[in-house]
């Protein structure tokens, strides 16, 4: 049984990107209908995201320095493609160890913020809209990290 280094680096990229993705919806969900859910539970939703994030990066690393090669690029696809004037934009994400070593840097500041605001906005009144802008730049960062085109 062979080990498919690609295969992968894709499940690790989509945990990356799905994890604050899936954070995000729920919140702006929790939010719109303005469910009675506790501060604890919102702040564990997000640290569990970030954990999510940080062991999927780290999966990575481990992935792009056992196996060797200098970095994976994960296409996704086609935004723009002009066959005539022989244009493509496509959607990639590039994990090499400089990309990654940015991502751990960034999730690891998150958590680190949202474990600080944790105490420090209880009971406060826009604790949950707080931590709904909080998601949506823990994702920006997560993407803008592992981004292969601008």
């Amino acid at each position: 049984m062979s080990f498919d280094t690609d295969l992968f680096a894709r499940i690790f990229c989509f945990v990356i990107v799905l994890a604050p993705l899936t954070t995000l919806t729920a919140t702006a969900v929790i939010a719109v209908f303005e469910a009675p859910i506790s501060e604890r539970m919102t702040n564990r939703i997000t640290q569990a995201s970030i954990l999510a994030g940080l062991f999927a990066g780290l999966g990575m690393l481990l992935l792009v320095l056992l196996s060797g090669r200098r970095g994976f690029a994960i296409t996704l696809g086609d935004w723009v493609f002009l066959p005539e004037h022989h244009f493509r934009f496509s959607f990639t994400f590039l994990v090499d160890r400089l990309s990654v070593a940015f991502l751990l840097l960034s999730l690891v500041l998150s958590g680190v913020v949202a474990a600080f605001a944790r105490v420090y906005l209880h009971r406060e009144p826009g604790y949950r809209r707080f931590y709904l802008l909080f998601t949506i730049f823990v994702l920006g960062m997560s993407v803008s990290s592992i981004a292969g085109t601008i």
